[in-house]
């Protein structure tokens, strides 16, 4: 907007006399960005993400919420809404809904709070991990000092893997092992990967021996395959696992990540005891640490 002086007046001197505006559109449209539910399938990490979309405000509950990360349970509704000099575009999205799974419930009779790697089993029941078994009385055990067959190892790393899609093959690798074998999925999921490869017997033919207990160098080349195989340089970790020793350096690297400190001897030596199986607890306790130091869940 200018002025100018009319007939018979002049502007002062250095008055101002020219103005310039812009004015907003009225109104703005806008789609709001989409809120983003995680579900970890029974774990308290649940949460929902709402994002931040100018010219839109969320409602949870009928208020406001600021945006950024919040726990969830139960049923969660977010809405949005356009705030003043905007409106939704037509047809946007502008609610959603998440209902996340309860946390689980899993504990066991035989697991007593205060017992060892309690908190360990507690988090593999949590994470679906390990089920345990249905007693007669109707309570569920884990029974933390037997020993891990290969199947059930087969398992637990198919579900700390996080159960990825895999279709089991017709015809079995190993001769031991059919597609009617308890964790059939599993164990050809773990063969597939490369994490195990079995026995090769003197017919030629391969076998996993499914119910047989994993000692615990084998269960170090079970989980040092499943990071991924890194690169690694073996140290003399334990006085029992000598340089030449079968796993050894797949051992080491267990050391290493913190996933085993073996066990002290009266002499102060570390020890490992290779040839032993792995009890259901401390591969709870090595599955947990797994996953603290790599987020595998």
């Amino acid at each position: 907007m200018t002025a100018r002086a009319v007939t018979d007046y002049v502007l002062a001197a250095g008055a101002t006399a020219s103005w310039t505006g812009t004015f907003k559109a009225t109104p703005f449209v806008v789609t709001p960005a989409a809120v983003v539910f995680t579900d970890k399938d029974g774990t308290k990490d649940d949460s929902y993400t709402v994002p931040a979309t100018a010219g839109v405000e969320y409602l949870v509950g009928g208020k406001v919420v600021a945006a950024g990360t919040y726990p969830g349970s139960g049923t969660v509704t977010v809405t949005a809404r356009a705030v003043t000099d905007y409106v939704l575009a037509a047809g946007a999205t502008a609610s959603w809904t998440g209902t996340f799974k309860a946390t689980s419930a899993v504990s066991f009779t035989d697991v007593a709070a205060g017992a060892q790697f309690h908190e360990e089993i507690s988090w593999l029941a949590a994470q679906g991990i390990s089920t345990g078994w249905a007693e007669a009385d109707g309570s569920r055990t884990f029974r933390p000092l037997q020993a891990v067959n290969r199947d059930a190892m087969a398992a637990f790393m198919y579900r700390l893997a996080g159960s990825p899609a895999f279709q089991a093959p017709a015809k079995s690798p190993f001769a031991d092992v059919t597609p009617s074998t308890q964790f059939y999925k599993e164990i050809t999921w773990l063969a597939s990967k490369g994490i195990s490869t079995g026995w090769v017997e003197s017919s030629g033919t391969k076998t996993f021996r499914p119910v047989q207990p994993v000692n615990r160098d084998a269960m170090a080349a079970f989980m040092y395959r499943f990071a991924g195989s890194p690169a690694f340089t073996p140290s003399a970790a334990f006085t029992d696992v000598p340089a030449g020793a079968q796993f050894r350096k797949e051992i080491s690297w267990l050391a290493g990540s913190g996933i085993s400190t073996g066990w002290t001897e009266a002499n102060g030596s570390k020890t490992y005891r290779p040839l032993q199986p792995v009890n259901r607890d401390a591969m709870a306790a090595f599955m947990y640490r797994y996953n603290q130091k790599y987020g595998q869940l």
